[in-house]
């Protein structure tokens, strides 16, 4: 299991001896004390992620620790002992969003409720784990992990499969498409006119509010919205990752995309300056 906590802010800033912190130090630490229950389970095999809240809703990871001992209890908290932490400050503001708990809430990454939001630590899911690894440059991307050296493989095999799926409204899908002007309303693409190209084969109708779950309903014309393939796979996909299910509106994979954007402005900084 690994386990995020949460480090105050005075206790931080008082271990460098006055000097502020600053993104690219290693705090030193490995003993760790706190009134947290959860820590009683934790073991050699499990691993404790520290975090703390700075000035203006940044967030910060400071420290990891493996091969946790618990060495007693008193009036303070559980006392445990790790190994010495080894990975610099890094400033993870820009992904604090998409950080998962399998024991609580997301993160309210709102400045005025960061810290009391991390109050409470939380398992961290396989997700969010691959995400930190990946902003310590511990896990290459799933690009870099594919095998170079493959040259050829079999495929074309018949499988059968069975599959259930909603149904849909032609017609209604037909007049949403004629009300987009048959052109994706996220990234402006239309089919050419003297392509050939039927535009209803190439373009996609998508549901603001997915059918997947929702059994036989109404559906409105307005609750539809014309997008590319690519725009609809990546809105499902972008979903899938922050766990939204509804409400999958254009406006979502936008901001979703912005702040994805910037997310990777800032790994970029982080391993620029850690090269420094």
């Amino acid at each position: 299991m690994d386990l995020m906590v949460l480090v105050k802010q005075r206790r931080f800033d008082a271990e460098n001896e006055g000097r502020p912190w600053k993104v690219g130090d290693v705090l030193k630490w490995r003993n760790w004390t706190a009134k947290s229950r959860e820590l009683a389970g934790l073991s050699e095999k499990d691993r404790l992620w520290m975090v703390t809240a700075r000035p203006g809703g940044k967030l910060w990871l400071v420290g990891r620790y493996s091969r946790l001992r618990r060495m007693g209890r008193s009036s303070e908290g559980f006392h445990l002992r790790g190994t010495w932490n080894t990975i610099p400050v890094a400033d993870i503001s820009n992904i604090a969003h998409l950080i998962r708990f399998t024991n609580r809430r997301p993160i309210d990454t709102s400045p005025d409720k960061l810290g009391n939001s991390l109050q409470t630590p939380g398992f961290l899911s396989g997700g969010t784990i691959e995400l930190l690894e990946n902003v310590l440059g511990e896990v290459p991307s799933r690009h870099a992990m594919a095998d170079q050296t493959m040259k050829a493989a079999f495929e074309g095999s018949l499988v059968e499969e069975v599959r259930r799926r909603r149904t849909r409204d032609r017609q209604l899908r037909l007049a949403r498409l004629g009300l987009d002007q048959y052109t994706c309303q996220a990234c402006d693409f239309s089919v050419p006119k003297t392509s050939g190209l039927e535009a209803d084969a190439v373009l996609e109708v998508h549901h603001i509010d997915p059918l997947h779950d929702s059994g036989p309903v109404l559906t409105d014309i307005d609750a539809l919205i014309t997008l590319c393939p690519t725009c609809h796979r990546l809105l499902h996909v972008v979903a899938a990752s922050v766990r939204r299910v509804s409400g999958l509106h254009v406006r979502f994979l936008k901001a979703h995309v912005r702040r994805a954007r910037r997310a990777n402005r800032a790994l970029q900084r982080t391993a620029l300056a850690r090269r420094r």
